[in-house]
């Protein structure tokens, strides 16, 4: 990837406008792996922050699948 650098002026509306842009057009011209990658990458830094295992156990689902009785 890539790593471009630009500045904006904050209290600039037109700036604002094109960093928004700018952010948007970026995000849509990555494949979906490496948004993937980003998402995750993402995930891993807000449970580090928060103190959240990411390699802790999780809760299973688990389904039953019964016969309805014939009405």
């Amino acid at each position: 990837m890539r790593k471009i650098v630009r500045t904006y002026r904050l209290d600039d509306p037109n700036d604002v406008d094109r960093m928004e842009k700018n952010d948007l057009k970026g995000w849509l011209s990555l494949s979906y792996s490496t948004k993937t990658e980003v998402v995750y990458s993402l995930w891993e830094d807000y449970c580090e922050m928060h103190g959240v295992n990411v390699n802790a156990q999780r809760l299973q689902r688990v389904f039953k699948i019964t016969k309805l009785p014939q009405s």
